[in-house]
């Protein structure tokens, strides 16, 4: 029996350092509604977690999903959490969802590579953190758009005329312009705009076009559409203003909004056949061609084969840019990872108002760095006083206050811009008695 129990005793502590290396590192996926709308945006929040911290930039693998998509923000954001009593270092980024019809839309598990040392250690390893998928339900359509479906948070309608509508005269031609900016969706749910028909003018709508107005936390878009009006009758008359009609979610209702009817006075024109003319011109410019002569069939205005030739050396030159591109891509991510590994990288890291661990845990990995793997205590660094050597001795248990860890990072900063100094003059970091004699 005691031969067995010896055993098992030596079998658990074969296990002890393959448990103490492990990375305490997780991710979470938290939504900011689990219903929603059609075209209506969720917040999907990724939160990264290490007991440590992060030696790689996070590498998000790219997601799909089915009846929506999703728009990544993944300019992350730093932070210290508190989770089972033990603290984390976190970055948190986000998509915002589109669902694109009413039923069920299912988020995937996202994968994040990174690579963060385990506790008790300063290299990093690589890791793999997986947030775990979440489904949203979408519900049905409220009544009162139908076709014209269309959610934003604020919508801005505006409208301008390329000159004064009060001075017209038959024949002339006014350009309308509407513009509509929606916060909240992306450009291509704005709906095209509709311009109403006029007993005395013609209206001819051109191509619109979007612009997606997007910043670093939302979405959000414009469309502009334009029409020509081909002034044909004399008098005084209305233009009739143009109206949209969204969903507001923050309100959970339906909002309408309508430009003014604008007046405008058309004086005679006694060359009616000048303005006949324009409409034929007009008319002729909306209209599709349709040649009734047997022409050769051409791929984009051009000869079948020359088509076919550009494609090949455009598919050549592209291919020759993205090796190109992966090795400037290789070289710039090692470089960078390089520098986030360097000495003066950590130093700007240190921060007197992160948390106490955190700061400590900070100074001793730019500590291990700037000596080139020889260990410098911070006592060759601080410590001439009474009064630092009372602030050395809270550092050390963890209990320096905020204004201590500044004191104490003012002086680190002093003492290695000396120690640089000697380095420069004498070579190698030898010099470090040399500062501190009484060390």
């Amino acid at each position: 029996m005691k031969k067995f129990s010896v055993f098992v005793l030596l079998f658990l502590w074969t296990l002890v350092p393959s448990y103490a290396q492990q990375i305490d590192a997780f991710a979470t996926l938290t939504l900011s509604r689990k219903t929603t709308y059609a075209q209506q945006p969720v917040r999907a929040k990724v939160t990264v977690y290490t007991a440590t911290w992060f030696t790689d930039p996070l590498d998000i693998q790219p997601i799909q999903i089915e009846n929506g998509f999703a728009v990544p923000f993944f300019r992350a954001v730093p932070g210290i959490f508190h989770i089972n009593g033990k603290q984390y270092s976190g970055l948190e980024f986000y998509y915002q969802i589109f669902p694109l019809a009413e039923g069920a839309l299912q988020i995937p598990d996202i994968q994040i590579k990174t690579a963060s040392p385990p506790v008790g250690d300063y290299k990093g390893k690589p890791i793999t953190i997986t947030a775990k998928g979440k489904a949203i339900k979408i519900k049905e359509t409220p009544a009162g758009l139908g076709e014209n479906w269309f959610v934003a948070n604020r919508v801005q309608l505006s409208e301008q005329y390329d000159q004064p509508l009060l001075k017209l005269k038959q024949g002339d031609v006014v350009e309308r312009k509407v513009k509509v900016y929606a916060q909240g969706t992306l450009p291509i749910f704005i709906p095209e705009t509709k311009f109403p028909k006029e007993d005395f003018a013609t209206v001819y709508p051109k191509s619109g076009t979007t612009k997606d107005e997007r910043d670093d936390e939302s979405v959000n878009g414009s469309r502009t559409d334009r029409a020509l009006y081909l002034f044909d009758r004399q008098g005084e008359f209305l233009i009739h203003g143009i109206e949209i009609s969204y969903w507001n979610p923050l309100l959970q209702r339906v909002q309408h909004y309508k430009t003014k009817d604008q007046k405008v006075v058309v004086a005679a024109n006694p060359d009616l056949g000048m303005v006949a003319s324009i409409k034929d011109s007009l008319q002729a410019a909306n209209a599709t061609f349709v040649d009734a002569a047997p022409k050769e069939h051409l791929w984009f205005g051009y000869q079948p084969w020359k088509v076919l030739v550009a494609g090949l050396l455009l598919v050549v030159l592209l291919s020759k840019a993205i090796k190109i591109l992966r090795k400037w891509r290789k070289k710039i991510r090692a470089h960078w990872l390089q520098y986030k590994r360097s000495e003066p990288y950590l130093l700007r890291q240190i921060k007197a108002g992160h948390s106490v661990k955190a700061f400590q845990s900070e100074v001793y990995e730019w500590l291990n760095v700037f000596g080139q793997g020889a260990y410098y205590g911070l006592r060759d660094f601080f410590g001439q006083t009474d009064a630092d050597q009372k602030i050395l001795r809270a550092f050390e248990k963890n209990k320096a206050s905020k204004s201590q860890r500044k004191r104490l990072l003012q002086a680190i900063k002093r003492r290695r811009k000396a120690l640089l100094v000697y380095q420069k003059q004498r070579g190698g970091l030898g010099v470090l008695k040399s500062l501190n004699p009484g060390s």
